[in-house]
């Protein structure tokens, strides 16, 4: 379910971004967990599950350990752990976002 919904929502969020402003969103999947991203300025606004001071590195080992992550948010060296994207997105400059999965 979690990745209809990502896909669902990758759609709406390129449809609505001048062309000179896409980039390739390149997975990186290994050991059965991946993240997509970075979705540069985009804030996954909500369903925070925890927060902490880190990097990009510290977030995905951090969802990674959380069976319940989804995917995280880093906002100026603060990282939220969140349990799905959800349905609120919002453009915050200095945001990257990702969106996370993992094979069951």
């Amino acid at each position: 379910m979690l990745q209809l919904l990502a896909v669902v929502w990758w759609c709406a969020v390129a449809s609505s971004v001048a062309t000179d402003d896409l980039y390739e969103v390149v997975p990186d999947f290994t050991g059965g967990f991946g993240c997509d991203g970075p979705l540069q300025n985009l804030d996954f606004f909500g369903n925070d599950l925890f927060q902490f001071k880190g990097d990009g590195d510290a977030c995905k080992k951090a969802c990674n350990d959380t069976l319940a992550c989804g995917a995280f948010t880093l906002a100026y060296g603060q990282c939220f752990i969140k349990s799905d994207v959800g349905s609120k997105v919002s453009s915050t400059r200095g945001c990257k976002s990702y969106i996370c999965y993992r094979q069951r």
